[in-house]
């Protein structure tokens, strides 16, 4: 009987043990975790003072993602401006142009895991592209050049006894005419569309046939090819 009682004791003692381990486990604070996504860091785009250049449109890696119209003279929280930005860690290109049209940021930038950057846009007030915060001169140039593929997907675009060519124009210059069309996104430079290298920027382009007419804005990123379907 003694030998019972001893054994169930250290039975009930081992238990305890254990109970009291997991319940240490439970309490154990986690590790720390990363607020933007495993693999992800933020950014904050913003401006410490009014440059005179109306609000600032921002795309990165060649996805809009906001606008700028506020200023914080004494910095800002990052994570707290206008135009913040959750992106995997490694490099990115910004793409900036403002209202007025006649500045360009084009950059590249870091991002590292679990971090947060705060990214002042400046300028020197001469007008061009600025690299780096640093004005580089020339209204759109030093930022690289893009391309414009403009298309058409209506198969019947034309009033009747009015042809079958849309005239296009960009910024009011003839660039050509469109009489194919396509029911799906052509690649760029396909045969049938009109294919333009253009400065980074944003363009205005109108087309017309018979009583038909069309007016579209588009924006021109450095190193790649932006569509223009003129139906949508």
């Amino acid at each position: 009987m003694k030998k019972i009682i001893i054994n169930g004791l250290a039975i009930m003692l081992m238990t305890l043990i254990l109970v009291f381990s997991c319940k240490k486990k439970e309490t154990e604070p986690s590790e720390d975790t990363n607020n933007y996504g495993s693999g992800n860091g933020m950014v904050t785009f913003y401006l410490k003072s009014d440059l005179g250049l109306g609000s600032i449109t921002v795309s990165v890696d060649g996805q809009a993602k906001g606008t700028i119209t506020q200023f914080h003279s004494g910095g800002v929280t990052c994570g707290s401006g206008n135009v913040n930005v959750t992106l995997s860690k490694g490099n990115h290109t910004l793409y900036a142009v403002s209202q007025t049209g006649s500045v360009i940021w084009n950059n590249t930038f870091t991002i590292y895991e679990g971090d947060c950057l705060p990214f002042e846009l400046t300028y020197s007030g001469s007008g061009g592209t600025t690299t780096g915060g640093t004005t580089t001169g020339g209204t759109t140039t030093g930022g690289g050049s893009g391309q414009l593929t403009i298309y058409n997907s209506w198969q019947t675009p034309c009033t009747s006894g009015a042809g079958n060519t849309i005239s296009v124009y960009v910024n009011g210059s003839p660039v050509g005419g469109l009489n194919a069309f396509f029911s799906s996104p052509p690649s760029c430079g396909a045969t049938g569309c009109i294919t333009l290298t253009k400065s980074p920027g944003s363009y205005n382009v109108t087309a017309s046939c018979g009583g038909n007419s069309w007016n579209k804005t588009v924006t021109v990123y450095a190193g790649q090819c932006t569509k223009l379907n003129l139906q949508q």
